[in-house]
């Protein structure tokens, strides 16, 4: 079977992505697709490039390389974690709110049958981290001593709308629903503009 490379991401403080690689060690039967079979190959050492595309909400991409002799990336050890920093990507602010798509794309000569190989995995990442600040910002101007059964509160009641709409943007996300997370983060952010506690 041929090479399926698999990755994760997960993002810390919205200014680093944690790639791991999971397209694991080779086994016939539990993962036919991974590294190091030495029937059919392609081994580790075989990758000569190992890169990372990833194109922001805004449509522009960036690509990063991921191979690192001395981690090293690939492997086949999940918790080995390749860390791609908001400077890597060019910016020096957190990652603006909505949906990322990474394009992992590996390629090299397999030792084992002596021919070029390509392998592309694709993921989709969706990041909110700027939006929830808002939203804690929110919660932090609400009084006090607001009565709970209050409802005539206009801070109370943007804090409300704001955290359904963004709690019901990453469910949509995670549905498949793009369209529908999308929209609702902007409705979420549209609501952060007017209570003036966009700036995260």
């Amino acid at each position: 079977m041929a090479l399926e490379v698999k990755f994760s991401s997960c993002d810390k403080n919205c200014k680093l992505f944690q790639i791991s690689d999971l397209t694991g060690d080779y086994d016939p039967v539990t993962n036919p697709g991974g590294w190091n079979n030495g029937t059919s190959g392609p081994l580790l050492a075989d990758v000569v490039t190992d890169e990372l595309e990833i194109t922001f909400p805004d449509g522009h991409a960036v690509t990063v390389i991921l191979k690192d002799v001395a981690l090293p990336f690939p492997n086949i050890d999940e918790h080995l974690v390749k860390n791609v920093y908001n400077t890597d990507l060019g910016i020096n602010t957190k990652f603006p709110n909505g949906i990322y798509k990474f394009k992992r794309a590996v390629t090299g000569t397999n030792s084992v049958t002596a021919t070029a190989f390509t392998a592309e995995a694709k993921l989709d990442y969706f990041i909110d981290c700027q939006a929830w600040c808002c939203v804690k910002r929110m919660a932090a101007k609400i009084p006090k001593n607001l009565d709970p059964c209050c409802t005539t509160n206009a801070q109370k009641k943007a804090f409300d709308k704001a955290f359904g709409k963004l709690t019901a943007a990453e469910e949509a996300f995670r549905c498949g629903d793009y369209n529908g997370a999308k929209l609702l983060l902007s409705q979420v952010e549209a609501i952060c503009i007017s209570t003036g506690c966009s700036n995260c």
